[in-house]
């Protein structure tokens, strides 16, 4: 019998990601719960701001809280972060934690944290209708959302209630939201509307590029299957989601220019974002010239290279008949970016378009908050600094942690997304062949030896060979430009509406060989 749950503790146990803790971090654990510090005289009083978190239905760690408010030169944006600094000290076994684990993992519905529950799904986190400490940005904003001054400190908040995103977009849509009761965060929350907007809009005045991006949950079922939904983002996360940079934006401005004046004493981490090198920006524009061609579609709707990417995707048709090839043009896009990473020193976020980026919105999640916090409070004379070797030396750690986590979460995210492939497969082989569900899907990506193929129904990728192809159609693919040819077979082209079906089972590679049938109509 299948057991999805078995296979996400296997897969957090070969990467050694138990939820044990030493006998040291539990000791530290009910010692922070017995001395809260909430009531520390340098917190600057704000329970009376109604602040509120918003976020995924079912989260629990909840670290970011937030109120905004009408001025008179436009609006004030209070951005309540949870105090982990203030909690996880360097030297202290649940830092140490930290540090080993670099960030919070999640698999399907599952997480392995990186601080123990009782913290980052208590005492840290911001839940509704207690106290709690948080690290607070406050941002002024004019009326076209520039911001005018950005203060930070510690403060005291108590959020009003744990919103979600589906719960805040159907509030915000309704035609009768202010006739029905009102809540004293209403307000705020129209605020956030008008605020996300104005910093969407400056996004797209700095080239930010605006893809269209479906998201896919991946769900344990009792039954012992994986499940997979898929559903477009709440225009209510776009909004919280400028916040958040806009707060790791500022954040990233202050730690420059306080190093500035400090540069013996602040250590600073950024996360920075290289441009794409210019060959794979030239092979980028090739492919999508190609597309362009194979598709018979004018070519206005190539891009020339002088174009902001920005305004070339916002000006691709949005029509049904265009959806898989806009789909593919922005893979391709996608694809051509470089990694962002941690690093010491400030530079430019590429995928952004900001001057300097760090990361001050995960600090439960991510041991890069707590040390970029600890800097920030030491530098306000918060919290004790390190002597200046021992905290450069940290620093480089929290940087090897912080990249390392990145990468292992792509391969946790790819190792369940095979799992999950998997079981697709071994289903439908299980049937007769004329039974054997079709799954719609659109060609995204071309190489000498496979396509990658995106499901409609699920936005897992998954690969074609050309062997596979050949031997069902008892002949030779090879690559032209956008498009894999045959003499005696059917042609695929980057962009394709295709139908994608479980031919067989490779025991000696241990995975699935999949076929593609191309559907008429194409796009």
């Amino acid at each position: 019998m299948r057991d999805s749950l078995a296979i996400v503790e296997t897969i957090f146990e070969r990467h050694g990601l138990d939820n044990g803790l030493s006998e040291a971090a539990k000791a530290q654990t009910k010692g922070l719960l017995d001395n809260p510090g909430i009531d520390d005289d340098r917190l600057e009083d704000l329970t009376g701001l109604p602040f509120v978190t918003i976020d995924n239905e079912h989260s629990r760690d909840l670290d970011q809280a937030l109120f905004i408010a009408r001025s008179d030169t436009g609006y004030a944006v209070y951005y309540a972060l949870a105090d982990a600094a203030y909690y996880i000290r360097p030297g202290t076994p649940l830092f140490q934690r930290a540090l080993e684990r670099g960030a919070s993992f999640y698999v399907a519905d599952r997480a392995a944290p990186m601080l123990p529950r009782e913290l980052s799904e208590g005492l840290v986190s911001l839940n509704p209708n207690v106290d709690r400490r948080a690290l607070v940005f406050k941002i002024d904003l004019d009326n076209t959302g520039q911001t005018q001054s950005t203060s930070v400190f510690p403060g005291r908040i108590q959020s009003r209630a744990k919103l979600s995103y589906g719960g805040v977009e159907r509030w915000l849509k309704s035609p009768h939201r202010n006739s029905q009761t009102t809540e004293e965060y209403h307000e705020s929350l129209k605020y956030l509307q008008e605020v996300g907007e104005l910093l969407i809009a400056q996004a797209l005045r700095r080239n930010v590029v605006q893809f269209d991006r479906a998201e896919a949950q991946i769900y344990t079922t009792p039954g012992g299957d994986f499940r997979v939904t898929l559903r477009d983002r709440y225009d209510v996360e776009r909004y919280n989601e400028q916040l958040s940079l806009l707060c790791n934006t500022e954040g990233a401005r202050i730690l420059r220019e306080t190093g500035y004046f400090l540069a013996d004493e602040l250590q600073s981490v950024f996360r920075v974002h290289d441009a794409p090198p210019e060959a794979r920006v030239r092979q980028m524009r090739a492919t999508i010239r190609d597309i362009v061609r194979a598709h018979n579609l004018p070519e206005s709707l190539m891009w020339d290279g002088e174009q902001q990417l920005s305004d070339y995707v916002a000006g691709l048709p949005e029509d049904d008949a265009f959806r898989r090839v806009r789909q593919a043009i922005e893979r391709q896009i996608q694809r051509s970016n470089t990694a962002s990473m941690y690093s010491d020193q400030a530079s430019p976020h590429y995928a952004l378009a900001v001057e300097s980026y760090a990361r001050f919105s995960s600090p439960m999640r991510e041991v890069v908050g707590i040390f970029t916090h600890k800097e920030l409070l030491e530098s306000i004379a918060v919290l004790e600094s390190l002597p200046k070797a021992e905290d450069q030396a940290l620093q480089q750690e929290v940087i090897k942690s912080g990249n390392r986590s990145r990468s292992l979460q792509k391969q946790l995210n790819k190792e369940v997304a095979l799992e999950v492939i998997r079981q697709l497969a071994v289903d439908a082989l299980a049937l007769p062949a004329h039974e054997r569900p079709r799954w719609p899907a659109t060609i995204v990506g071309i190489q000498k030896s496979r396509m990658y193929v995106v499901l409609d129904a699920m936005p897992l990728e998954i690969k074609v060979y050309a062997d596979d192809l050949g031997q069902r159609h008892s002949t030779t693919y090879e690559v032209s430009g956008a498009e894999f040819t045959a003499e005696n077979g059917p042609d695929f082209r980057i962009g394709d509406a295709v139908n994608v079906i479980a031919l067989e089972w490779d025991k000696g590679r241990k995975r699935a060989i999949f076929g593609l049938e191309t559907l008429k109509p194409q796009p």
